[in-house]
């Protein structure tokens, strides 16, 4: 697979990697998430209305929220108990889709043609 470069994209590694998101995946494996954010960015709002930069942080999110959501090593912790211990994680079984993650809440925000978040189809909603 030919690995997406930063031109290809409206955002980049070290957007995707800054701000202090914290993953444990190689470089390239983000690129692999950053080229699945930037085709559902074309393919769904392109000529929504929404400027380059907004665009672009909405696919820095994706990027980040497909990591949290899809990768099991990765998921966010929607809730916790202090004794004895339970964790419960955002993940791919979620019906909150976009929700189900901080970065798909703020997807969501950006994407204010409402194609993404409650208003439109929130296309990663996925039920068990």
């Amino acid at each position: 697979m030919t690995e997406l470069d930063d031109a290809d994209s409206r955002t980049s590694l070290e957007a995707v990697k800054g701000g202090g998101f914290e993953t444990g995946l190689s470089d390239g494996e983000i690129r692999e998430y950053m080229d699945d954010a930037n085709m559902e960015v074309d393919d769904r709002l392109q000529g929504k209305g929404l400027s380059e930069r907004r665009l672009a942080k909405i696919e820095r999110e994706l990027t980040r929220h497909f990591i949290k959501f899809l990768v099991d090593e990765e998921r966010q912790v929607e809730s916790e108990d202090i004794g004895p211990v339970s964790f419960d994680y955002a993940g791919a079984l979620s019906e909150e889709g976009l929700k189900a993650t901080t970065h798909g809440q703020q997807t969501i925000e950006y994407d204010t043609s409402d194609t993404l978040g409650p208003g439109g189809s929130d296309f990663w909603s996925v039920t068990a």
